[in-house]
């Protein structure tokens, strides 16, 4: 063999090892990264699960206290009055209400500007 071919042997060889070493860490990536997002998945659920829950509670709540005041439902449930009101609280988040006077999204109106009717400022 002459010195040149052992030398394409040598490259070739270099070349299976760095793609094969590149395999095992884009595979161990791969399941990391599948990994992290099957728990932001899992968390998120959790997090709407526990929502519905207290909105349950606290519908709960109201419910006996037309029964039975928050003391007597603590003690039957062996909670404090604090927490019962607590709970009571929840109040599933409604969306902000849209200012009137406020330009449409999309708009090209730029915060701190006045245009005045049949001008347009944005781009031509």
């Amino acid at each position: 063999m002459s010195e040149r071919e052992d030398r394409t042997v040598n490259v070739e060889e270099i070349k299976k090892r760095v793609e094969q070493a590149d395999r095992k860490r884009i595979q161990a990536r791969a399941e990391a990264a599948a990994l992290v997002g099957q728990r932001l998945t899992d968390r998120a659920a959790a997090q709407e699960h526990l929502k519905q829950t207290d909105t349950d509670l606290a519908a709960a709540i109201s419910g006996a206290n037309e029964l039975m005041n928050l003391a007597e439902l603590a003690s039957f449930v062996d909670s404090s009055v604090s927490k019962l009101t607590a709970a009571s609280k929840v109040r599933t988040p409604r969306k902000p209400r849209k200012e009137s006077g406020t330009p449409a999204s999309g708009s090209n109106h730029q915060p701190g500007t006045r245009t005045a009717p049949g001008q347009d400022h944005g781009p031509s």
